[in-house]
């Protein structure tokens, strides 16, 4: 009789999560609308179907389940039912700009006030205008209100990887990519002499960073930072519109010149890779102490 039950339990159990198996959250080719805050960053809405969960659909995103409960004020007492919409915050990478389909579902923005084209290629979908203008088959300039332009393709296999472009022209990219080499490599052999094991000494933190927008340096990747010390290799991300670049620092932020919150200041291309609009904003910094 016990064996009996116990077969019956695994029938019933397989037969639950044959059941409940989470549904595709999109299907290959179906389009997304996404839309783009500075605050948030870029977004979609998507509505529950049946059989899909909070962590089926974060999963399908390449996110924490976590983010898309902070950012639709969830808690771990909340309730989602189907049809419900969801603010899904979504990560540019992606966003495959060079893609011309193949399959994956094309994402769109629609034009609000005040957008222009150069705003929208390069602070939005960081991509060439060029790459906008064509993809569209844009004949016109100008954009109007309302407008629906594909800004690429969301590779829902999760499979598309971007690796980050050292930010810098002429000489100077070489010189970086070589400091950012050394930088792992020192982080990888610094030792404790005392126990003879590695130490992990990779510094992250958030602070705020300045920019001179005037500013006439718009070839190098500079900055001058709190606490790190010259010819630091500093990796920067910007949350707001999810972009990353690195800079060098060249020297000491200077004491008693700026607010106590200010850790950074960088020169304009590399706020410019970072697609800050702002001459005051929030970073992400890791880097490797010496």
């Amino acid at each position: 009789m016990r064996s009996i039950l116990i077969i019956l339990g695994l029938i019933a159990n397989i037969s639950l999560s044959a059941q409940f198996q989470p549904a595709p959250v999109l299907e290959p080719g179906v389009n997304m609308e996404v839309k783009f805050d500075m605050d948030k960053g870029i977004f979609y809405y998507h509505t529950i179907k049946a059989n899909q969960t909070l962590y089926s659909i974060s999963k399908f995103f390449g996110i924490d389940v976590n983010e898309v409960k902070l950012m639709n004020d969830l808690n771990s007492n909340s309730v989602v039912s189907i049809g419900q919409k969801l603010m899904i915050p979504l990560d540019f990478h992606f966003i495959d700009v060079t893609d011309q389909g193949n399959g994956n579902n094309p994402v769109y923005y629609q034009v609000q006030k005040g957008d222009n084209l150069y705003r929208i290629a390069k602070v939005y979908f960081q991509q060439d205008v060029d790459a906008l203008v064509a993809r569209n088959s844009i004949s016109e300039v100008s954009l109007s209100v309302g407008d629906l332009l594909i800004v690429g393709y969301y590779q829902n296999d999760n499979s598309f990887v971007v690796v980050p472009k050292i930010y810098a022209t002429g000489d100077e990219t070489s010189s970086i990519k070589d400091d950012v080499s050394s930088a792992k490599l020192q982080k990888n052999n610094i030792v404790d002499e005392s126990t003879g094991e590695q130490k992990d000494v990779r510094i992250s933190r958030r602070g705020i960073a300045i920019w001179n927008k005037e500013g006439k340096d718009k070839k190098n990747a500079f900055a001058l930072h709190k606490t790190a010390k010259p010819n630091t290799i500093i990796e920067l991300y910007n949350p707001v519109v999810k972009r990353r670049a690195y800079a060098k620092v060249i020297g000491a932020l200077p004491a008693d010149v700026y607010e106590d919150d200010v850790t950074i200041i960088i020169s304009p291309q590399v706020a410019k890779n970072l697609g800050a609009l702002d001459s005051r904003f929030t970073v992400e910094m890791k880097f490797v102490e010496k």
